[in-house]
């Protein structure tokens, strides 16, 4: 457990610029910048809570991301949807740290990916961490909406993409239908022949406040931490969604709604109806229960491909892929 009489004891001994320079680094160390050992601490490290140093971008992609199973589904949907050649280029939206574009490119040397969003830091972080040599020449970090149709930013000779996606239940976001068609419309200009897949969830423990039992988890340098899916409030009439991301430490320390989501759940028929208008040809779902027993968890097998859903049932929880083909 963390020592809090040292760490206080430690902390009332600097005077006030050393307090700021502390928290600079402390900053620093945070988004991945630098790492702790190489902070040159006014007090000793063993002092700072995990909470304090521990990198956010980091925590995230080691608790909810899995860019194996999105980059196996992606190629899985592409082959049974328009077969051919496997895709070779892609736009990632909501990309974060892109993280699935780096696993994506990792997979193929011939593709090319490009990734928006509009927080430079966690692109930033995702820079530096995950593209490397070659992978850097291939893959475009643009600071752009998702609902611009602009193609001003892209690399030269890729304005149009095989694949287009949105992980992670992003486009949640968007609490209008008006503007969640604008989003789906902007998505629709970027492909000539290839696929829309968004990611979202559903069912009756969705639509609850809850909290999920936490998982215990380690990052790649050792550091153990504890994460937690926390829903804070449903709105019935609404359907708006208020949850967060927790993470706590082994020495006590803690990082409450590290990550807070303020989102719409839409329903697969709304989704359906909206691609409809904004120019896509026919949809088509991969659908996976979470109430199932899996042993290894949920991977790309896990998903059965349903039109109509008739070969799927309701469950308490349930992640789901909408595929919009353009043919």
């Amino acid at each position: 457990m963390l020592d809090l009489e040292k760490l206080r004891d430690g902390i009332s001994q600097m005077d006030i610029d050393d307090l700021e320079r502390l928290k600079e680094k402390l900053l620093k160390a945070r988004r991945g910048e630098v790492s702790v050992g190489d902070l040159d601490l006014p007090i000793p490290s063993s002092l700072i809570p995990d909470a304090t140093v521990a990198n956010l971008f980091e925590l995230y992609e080691n608790s909810v991301q899995s860019p194996d199973v999105d980059v196996e589904l992606i190629d899985r949907v592409f082959a049974y949807e328009l077969g051919g050649p496997p895709p070779q280029t892609l736009k990632e939206d909501f990309c974060g740290t892109g993280l699935i574009s780096s696993t994506y490119l990792q997979s193929d040397p011939k593709r090319r990916a490009v990734g928006l969003d509009l927080d430079p830091e966690s692109m930033k972080y995702g820079r530096e961490r995950h593209f490397e040599s070659d992978l850097a020449d291939r893959m475009s970090f643009i600071q752009q909406d998702v609902c611009d149709f602009s193609t001003e930013a892209m690399p030269d000779g890729l304005h149009k993409f095989d694949v287009v996606y949105a992980g992670n239940y992003s486009f949640s976001v968007f609490k209008t239908r008006r503007a969640l068609l604008q989003y789906f419309t902007a998505a629709r200009s970027f492909i000539d022949r290839g696929v829309f897949i968004m990611e979202l969830m559903g069912g009756p423990d969705c639509q609850i406040a809850a909290e999920d039992e936490p998982r215990e988890l380690e990052l790649d340098g050792g550091m153990e931490f504890s994460y937690v899916w926390r829903q804070e409030s449903f709105n019935p009439v609404t359907n708006e969604l208020m949850a967060h991301i927790d993470f706590s430490f082994p020495d006590g320390s803690e990082l409450p709604a590290a990550f807070t989501y303020d989102w719409r759940l839409w329903s697969i028929v709304e989704l359906r109806e909206a691609l409809e208008e904004a120019g896509f040809g026919r949809t088509v779902v991969y659908h996976a229960d979470l109430m199932e027993d899996r042993d290894d968890g949920i991977d790309a097998g896990s998903y059965t491909r349903t039109v109509r859903g008739e070969d799927v049932e309701q469950s308490a929880a349930w992640l789901a892929y909408l595929v919009a083909v353009v043919e």
